[in-house]
């Protein structure tokens, strides 16, 4: 099926002098023909009631195809292709393919849903897989039921969606998340050191302490600087230009320095809350139309960069009514001097929360300024302010962080070397280290909820935690929480603010808040939906030991509680006790990093794929708690060659210890062994910790200690032990010195774990032939699989095979070394496919 849409444009007769001359102007590089880009798509649908699904092409924003009915047969993996040619090449980036008329799942059970599956896409000849870890997705609209928007690694659409097959991090109008300070035009030689400490934006003022002409002969080393540490730069305007209507030299500013790539964006004026210098006395409004005339001149020669406009605690109306920038900084100094700590914290929560609702509504962002300044070098007071603690740097900068901000900046006077200075790099460190969901624009995720509580006169007070309600309810005790993620959904973290505070709203003004300061311990009950794939919850914050996540209440979601002292802030970090994932693997080592560390890594490893027909199985060596190196090991039984093509290879990790379900029932258990292998006919038993009615073992040699290629062969499994051996190849004399070797005993079934994971795990019969395997549940994305023989009816050396892993179930083969005649007896053989 071909859509051919060409592009034609009309031009103006040219004559054959002006043509000739055309041609003698082109350099060898130009060219002002139009080149057609091809893409074709290879899909395939399962309809509902009769009716399949609908797909169509989205590029650079347009509709531009509809493709129908789209049938193929997903089970055998055809695929139907549909090309369409567009004028143009697109960027990569601006193609999408859209999945129309899915099913809300309050419509349709999921084995029922009508699905769209995408093989992949070629643009001009290139191959773009769905399943790549590059392609976003959207493709399960309702929340509730499946993971978010994500790299999924998936070719199933389930709801209306789309795939995306590369996704900038940010747009031009919407840099990283800004963390930084503000500084000095002459203090380019910090720029190392706060890049040191994942400062990303930083403000100079180029006015202070010199006239402006002389502050700008500093700007672009300072720029040049900045580049070079990979900063971004708010670059200061000359105020006179705004004052009196100078926009000529505005506008020449700003052609001149816009294309430099430190240039985060326009610090268009400092605080001109009715500034006398900007409008002549009653008539303030005048400096909001020179703002305005200034920031519709720097839009209308840059679009690329954002305008910021800095205000002192509460922004007037009239600078919302008539907005001059993009970005609002709304700096708020609670720390006085002669105060106790903590005293004017009220100020951080109100200011913060009061303007980015207020700013919110007229579709603009908030950059909040956090004092982290007060005092002078010799420790007096400035300004009637003091220098802010830890723990009150600490409030400010998370209670703005779990707001819906696009940035927060720190106001530190220069004093470089001050403590408020080195906390806020730690913070600031401390955020981007676990917050890589910032920077993919994922922010203030409602998904997750909670409860919070405290004894109030012996009587528990209970009510809602959510901190993304625009107005808070009446007399409210409150736990504020921002929760984030990684673009992988790897890792997940929660940060939760213990603001000690009542708060009473005025019904006439939403934005009016009376504050009652009642400081507590607050115990926050932490709701986690299914599609966060975590059972432990680490406090990352503070030496302690991990809190365990509660199994399931009845038709409600897993939860872990946890008490929080007044003013004080938990980061939680949410993650699995099983770990699994996918990674190329050739015949040479290749370095393998884990998502989180555990003491006792307990691994288990197979290839999924069959590029490479020689037998081979999986080495491992050097396993620890942060990771491994894993290769293709082939044997040599027939020839001296080893070397493997790439194939696709899982590997799945557990905790050393039980292993429960999501009714916290014990459901198997990993451990590790070491031993040597005495000659080619020992065997050696393991006693397992309980009896399970059914048990399926996995077995795995993970270390490299003796080079000779093997792997593990097991019988005699029973209900409560199993006999292993560390097997070589035939041609090998059997003896083997002492290997690490971890082993996962599972009960077979189909389970759902504490972590969320759907785990099936079971068994089939088959020989050196092929066979299909259909798995018990449906997977929404193919499933991490692992197999392993589980019998000794033949006595050959033999390893399992697999290929064609889909959603549905995956083949399986046994493979003898080369040397031998490829016939082998028919075995047991488990497997374990988790998602």
């Amino acid at each position: 099926m071909k859509i051919n849409q060409k592009f034609f444009k009309k031009v103006p007769a040219i004559s054959c002098f002006a043509i000739m001359c055309l041609s003698i102007a082109m350099t060898p590089y130009q060219s002002y023909a139009a080149i057609e880009s091809e893409i074709t798509i290879y899909a395939a649908g399962i309809p509902v009631d009769g009716v399949y699904p609908t797909m169509e092409l989205v590029v650079e924003n347009k509709k531009v195809a509809t493709f129908p009915n789209v049938q193929g047969n997903i089970y055998n993996r055809t695929f139907e292709e549909f090309t369409y040619l567009h004028p143009h090449k697109p960027a990569l980036e601006d193609i999408q393919v859209w999945f129309t008329n899915g099913l809300e799942h309050t419509e349709v059970p999921l084995p029922e849903a009508r699905i769209l599956f995408v093989d992949r896409i070629v643009v001009d000849g290139v191959t773009y897989e769905s399943e790549s870890p590059n392609t976003y997705s959207v493709g399960l609209p309702n929340q509730g039921y499946g993971p978010p928007p994500r790299y999924a690694q998936t070719e199933a659409l389930v709801g209306s969606g789309y795939f995306q097959y590369a996704r900038s991090q940010h747009t031009s109008q919407q840099q990283d998340f800004g963390l930084g300070w503000y500084g000095h035009i002459r203090q380019d030689a910090w720029l190392s050191e706060l890049t040191y400490w994942d400062n990303n934006l930083m403000l100079p003022y180029i006015s202070w302490g010199f006239p402006y002409d002389t502050g700008y002969q500093y700007l672009l080393g300072y720029l040049n600087e900045a580049a070079a540490q990979n900063m971004k730069v708010w670059v200061e305007l000359k105020r006179d230009w705004i004052k009196y209507g100078q926009l000529d030299d505005l506008a020449d500013f700003i052609y001149t320095v816009k294309g430099h790539p430190a240039v985060y964006g326009w610090y268009l004026y400092d605080e001109p809350n009715y500034d006398p210098e900007l409008s002549p006395p009653g008539q303030a409004d005048l400096a909001v139309q020179k703002l305005k005339a200034a920031y519709d001149l720097i839009k209308s020669i840059d679009g690329n960069h954002p305008v910021s406009l800095a205000i002192y605690n509460v922004i007037p109306q009239i600078y919302l009514d008539t907005p001059a920038a993009d970005i609002f900084f709304c700096a708020f100094y609670p720390v006085f001097a002669n105060h106790p700590e903590f005293d004017g914290m009220f100020m951080v929560t109100d200011t913060v929360q009061r303007e980015s609702v207020r700013i919110e509504n007229i579709g603009k962002q908030l950059q909040p300024v956090i004092q982290a300044h007060g005092e002078l070098p010799n420790g007096e007071p400035e300004w009637d302010f003091r220098d802010p603690t830890d723990d009150e740097m600490r409030f400010m900068f998370y209670t703005s962080s779990i707001r819906d901000v696009t940035g927060i900046q720190l106001f530190s006077d220069f004093h470089a070397n001050s403590r408020p200075f080195r906390t806020g790099n730690f913070l600031i460190n401390e955020l981007a280290s676990i917050s890589d969901g910032l920077i993919d624009g994922i922010f203030n995720d409602p998904t997750i909820e909670c409860e919070t509580s405290y004894m109030h006169e012996g009587n528990p007070i209970v009510g809602p935690g959510s901190c993304l309600d625009p107005v808070w309810p009446q007399d409210q005790y409150r736990t504020n929480l921002n929760f984030r993620h990684s673009a992988d959904d790897k890792n997940h973290y929660i940060i939760a603010v213990n603001e000690p505070l009542i708060f009473h709203n005025n019904p006439q003004d939403p934005y009016q808040i009376t504050w009652v300061i009642d400081p507590h311990d607050l115990t926050a009950k932490f709701y986690i939906p299914d599609w966060i794939k975590a059972d432990l919850i680490e406090v990352v914050n503070e030496d302690r030991y991990p809190i365990a996540m509660q199994p399931k209440e009845t038709g409600g979601d897993r939860f872990f509680t946890d008490t929080c002292d007044p003013y004080k802030v938990h980061i939680y970090k949410l993650y699995s006790s099983i770990e699994y994932t996918r990674i190329n693997s050739t015949h040479l080592w290749g370095n393998v990093s884990f998502n989180n560390s555990y003491a006792v890594p307990i691994v288990i490893a197979g290839i999924e794929t069959y590029n490479g027909g020689d037998p081979a199985g999986v080495r491992i060596k050097d396993l620890d708690a942060d990771g491994m190196q894993m290769k293709i090991e082939e044997e040599q039984s027939k020839d001296t060659e080893t070397n493997h093509t790439t194939e696709t290879v899982s590997y799945i990790k557990f905790q050393y210890g039980n292993i429960k379900d999501s009714d916290n029932e014990v459901i198997g258990e990993a451990g590790t062994v070491s031993r040597s292998q005495a000659s080619a006919g020992s065997w050696y038993t393991i006693e397992m910790s309980r009896n399970y009615s059914n048990p399926v073992v996995f077995m795995q040699v993970a270390s490299c200690n003796d080079a000779s290629p093997c792997h593990i062969r097991l019988k005699s499994i029973t209900s409560s032990s199993f006999k292993y051996q560390i097997e070589e190849w035939d041609y090998l004399d059997g003896a083997h010195s002492s290997e690490t070797m971890t082993y996962v005993v599972l009960e077979a079934g189909n389970h759902e774990l504490l972590n969320g994971m759907n785990l099936e795990v079971g068994k089939i019969n088959a020989n050196h032939n092929w066979a299909s395997v259909s798995y018990n549940q449906s997977f929404s994305v193919s499933p991490v699989t692992i197999s392993q023989c589980q019998t000794y009816n033949g006595g050959q050396a033999v390893v399992t095979r697999q290929r064609n892993i889909s959603s549905y179930g995956f083949q399986i083969k046994l493979q003898e070394e080369e040397g031998n005649d490829g016939s082998h007896a028919t075995e047991s053989i488990g497997y374990i496919a988790i998602e």
